[in-house]
């Protein structure tokens, strides 16, 4: 069974982890800012997936199927409940992360991470 994924944070981190685990098997669900902006992202999710074709990195079909593993969620709270992984990557602020982190984990899902790299995970 693939693994279902949430991904808070749709920036240029955000694309990229979210271009592997939806090209790899797994369902995605990201979530920005509104859902305006987790749209964009899948968008862009999707631009990337369009650019490895052209560069003869991914086929047609596979970037299709991927494609359509990748989803919007406008907030933390409309994530589907016990996802295998939800996934922190937003700009690097300790407040917003360990925010973010507390309202995930009332998600229930069997792992929570972070992608920061400049704060200590201790400290969130």
């Amino acid at each position: 069974m693939a693994a279902s994924i949430g991904l808070i944070g749709g920036g240029t981190m955000g694309i990229g982890i979210a271009y592997r685990f939806a090209v790899s098997g797994s369902a995605v669900h990201i979530v920005d800012v509104d859902q305006h902006h987790a749209e964009r992202s899948v968008e862009a999710v999707r631009a990337a997936m369009d650019g490895a074709v052209e560069r003869g990195k991914l086929e047609r079909e596979a970037a299709a199927v991927a494609g359509a593993r990748v989803m919007a969620a406008g907030s933390i709270d409309t994530l589907p409940e016990g996802l295998s992984l939800i996934i922190e990557a937003v700009v690097e602020d300790v407040v917003l992360e360990s925010d973010l982190l507390r309202e995930a984990e009332g998600r229930s899902p069997q792992v929570l991470a972070s992608n920061t790299s400049s704060i200590s995970i201790d400290s969130l």
